[in-house]
């Protein structure tokens, strides 16, 4: 198995010297941050993936979750990836700070997925999805 899966140096470049992502700083919704605190963004999504997903890619592999009398079952370092990832606030990242979240570009948002996709398709869809429908469903929640 590949000891690297995703190169953040080629993500930097892309993000701030491809894509300007520093342009959309100076709008009212992303003042609190600048490119430092986006770094540390991406460097904790980076850390946590390498700690909790990328180890565990064959073994998920080789046991996916699968769906017997009416419940599906997962690994158990599912349970683990949703509760860390939930502390740190990666699904609710782009969220306004009133609801929960970070107001973090969506462009930085959807980088976290590049590192779950890279090391676990199963985590990157069950965050997308959670993501989505949280977004969809949270204004008729209030």
């Amino acid at each position: 198995m590949a000891e690297k899966y995703v190169d953040i140096d080629t993500l930097k470049y892309l993000l701030y010297d491809v894509h300007n992502l520093e342009e959309l700083l100076v709008r009212d919704r992303f003042q609190d941050h600048d490119k430092e605190s986006l770094d540390m963004f991406i460097d904790s999504v980076k850390e946590f993936a390498d700690r909790e997903l990328f180890p565990y890619v064959k073994e998920m592999d080789e046991h996916p979750a699968y769906h017997k009398d009416g419940k599906v079952f997962v690994h158990d370092q599912v349970k683990t990836m949703m509760h860390k990832g939930g502390e740190m606030g990666l699904i609710s990242a782009p969220f306004n700070y009133e609801d929960g979240g970070m107001q973090i570009p969506f462009f930085i948002s959807y980088s976290r997925y590049l590192y779950f996709r890279c090391c676990q398709q199963s985590f990157a869809w069950l965050c997308r999805i959670n993501s989505r429908s949280s977004r969809t469903y949270y204004p008729f929640c209030k």
